[in-house]
């Protein structure tokens, strides 16, 4: 599952998320944090990655969980796989209608086991 992970930050073509030591830690430990410099804006808060993600300012967006659940225009994907999972349930959002993920993203978030509409 971490190569999958992996695999799906890489794949997509942009990404919103919430600055902090979390993702940081993840994408350091995954060896992909210079890859993903240039196509991840960082927020403030998880929320605000989500709403970027549901404007189409973002592909996919990582937050915690809490933060995806129950808005509008995004869906959760998926939780993040052991060993980058926190009780606090980061997890990947795609934007509902607008916009949907790529052919790579989609395999990606296939091969991960996360649904795409």
């Amino acid at each position: 599952m971490p190569m999958a992970l992996r695999a799906t930050l890489l794949a997509c073509e942009s990404i919103g998320a919430a600055a902090g030591k979390h993702f940081d830690a993840v994408i350091e430990q995954l060896g992909i944090a210079d890859a993903l410099c240039a196509k991840t804006t960082l927020v403030r808060f998880g929320v605000g990655a989500v709403a970027a993600c549901s404007r189409g300012e973002a592909e996919l967006a990582v937050s915690q969980s809490t933060a995806i659940v129950g808005r509008s225009r995004v869906s959760l994907r998926g939780l993040f796989p052991a060993p980058y999972a926190l009780s606090t349930g980061y997890a990947i959002a795609g934007q509902v209608m607008a916009r949907l993920p790529t052919p790579a993203t989609r395999a990606a978030l296939d091969a991960i086991g996360f649904t795409c509409p």
